[in-house]
């Protein structure tokens, strides 16, 4: 589950970097066709090698630059663009200086530097506005208009004690009627993590979601707190869309850490998307959606699924040998990279999703094989703004390996369409049910690595 706030589509879908070079070497082929693929996990682990060979100095600050965003080094980030757009401007062309525009006004708003994205769009729009398309200059003014709107607002800000935090880690089941036949409905049960949070001195239950890229609070709380509403109506995207409000919430906290100034949304029509459910616990229970904006602050979280505890360390554990394997794509889209059969597959990282599957992506890479061996079946999937029926076929198991470790999923879907308005670009997603197999699941996203132990 996302919102419309997003890296990708504050402006306008974001294309390939094209550099032409009539004598380029084969370093800076190699390189250069792996940024036009988003190859991000094979272009960290190749350009680390290859990175002095490279003759091009443009293309080696758009490479670093382009790694800096995925694997989250935000600073660096933001100082290699500067460098390209002021040093190489010229060479990389007018496209590609938009691209990374777009690019760094979205790294400056996610650490609370409004005003400054502010300025660059306003200057971008002052000198070049007049010629460009009506519709791309819309995008460029919408996100100025909301950049500016935010210019005095305090950037958001972690507080964290100098030791380790344990906080409960609970389950909640939840009912679904899938159908009505001759009176009696035909009901499923999935599952939700869920964990206590605390606002203004209240404890609240808020669903983990790792796929919600911005906290969600929901009408039944919001009502209740003093928020500073910014833009009263916002889209909450997922397999539909729903409508929301902007907000301000002076804090939020899950044990003794604390998120202040954080942009929050608050939506009347999320619980009414979930027309199916069968018992009333969610929509008495759940207050709300702790979001990846929240979660990747933390630095590193640790979860306990079999104790139903999550640690959030003092000390961060080490880069794990493996190195780097998770990325943060457009959207900040958690990535993870695996191995089935020595093949790199790319998983989203969903715990807002209770059943893993795979994507439309997996299908079309492996329609003969999935045609002529698995039957298709009808699968249902809820979530933001609607229940729908799918066509997919299921995968009696898909086994693959993170980092040293084994993992398998059984009877697995394979939906042969997109079931998201924006799709992850990933193979397919793990779910709760995934989260629910291991022992100790670490995510570091200051690190960028995943490490889950049976």
């Amino acid at each position: 589950m996302k919102n419309e706030i997003t890296k990708k589509v504050l402006l306008f879908s974001i294309g390939i970097f094209v550099i032409v070079h009539l004598n380029a070497q084969k370093h800076d082929a190699m390189v250069q066709q792996l940024l036009q693929q988003n190859n991000w996990f094979v272009l960290d682990k190749e350009y680390p090698q290859i990175k002095d060979s490279i003759k091009a100095p443009e293309l080696k600050w758009l490479t670093e630059s382009m790694l800096n965003i995925r694997f989250n080094n935000t600073k660096a980030a933001i100082s290699g663009i500067d460098t390209l757009l002021y040093k190489y401007q010229q060479v990389l062309g007018f496209q590609n200086a938009v691209k990374l525009l777009i690019y760094k006004t979205a790294l400056l708003g996610d650490v609370g530097k409004y005003d400054l994205a502010a300025d660059e769009l306003k200057n971008f729009i002052d000198q070049v506005g007049q010629s460009l398309p009506q519709e791309e200059l819309k995008g460029f003014v919408k996100s100025y208009n909301y950049y500016n709107l935010l210019r005095h607002e305090a950037p958001p800000t972690i507080v964290k004690p100098n030791k380790d935090i344990k906080v409960p880690f609970g389950v909640m089941d939840i009912d679904f009627v899938l159908k009505e036949n001759d009176g009696i409905n035909e009901t499923t049960n999935t599952q939700l993590g869920i964990v206590k949070i605390s606002i203004q001195g209240n404890e609240y239950i808020f669903i983990l979601d790792t796929g919600f890229e911005k906290t969600c609070i929901l009408d039944n709380l919001a009502k209740k707190l003093n928020l500073q509403y910014l833009e009263d109506s916002v889209s909450i995207i997922g397999n539909g869309l729903v409508k929301g409000k902007l907000a301000i919430l002076d804090s939020i906290s899950i044990g003794e850490v604390t998120l202040c100034n954080s942009l929050v949304v608050t939506t009347n029509d999320f619980l009414a998307s979930f027309d199916g459910l069968a018992n009333d616990e969610m929509s008495n229970s759940i207050h709300g959606v702790l979001g990846i904006d929240f979660i990747k602050r933390l630095g590193e979280i640790q979860l306990f699924p079999n104790n139903k505890t999550i640690i959030i360390p003092q000390n961060e554990s080490e880069l794990p040998h493996y190195g780097r394997n998770v990325i943060l794509d457009d959207g900040d889209y958690i990535i993870i990279k695996a191995f089935d059969n020595e093949q790199l597959i790319k998983f989203h990282l969903d715990t807002g999703n209770s059943n893993s599957h795979m994507f439309k992506t997996y299908f079309s890479k492996n329609k003969d094989e999935i045609d002529n061996k698995l039957e298709k079946q009808t699968n249902y999937s809820f979530g933001i703004a609607e229940g729908q029926a799918n066509i997919v076929y299921h995968l009696p198991s898909i086994e693959f390996f993170i980092g040293n470790t084994s993992c398998s999923i059984k009877d697995i879907s394979i939906y042969t369409d997109n079931i998201f308005i924006e799709e992850p670009n990933a193979d397919g997603s793990l779910g709760f049910d995934f989260i629910n197999k291991f022992s100790k699941i670490t995510l570091n996203l200051n690190k960028m690595f995943i490490q889950v132990e049976k």
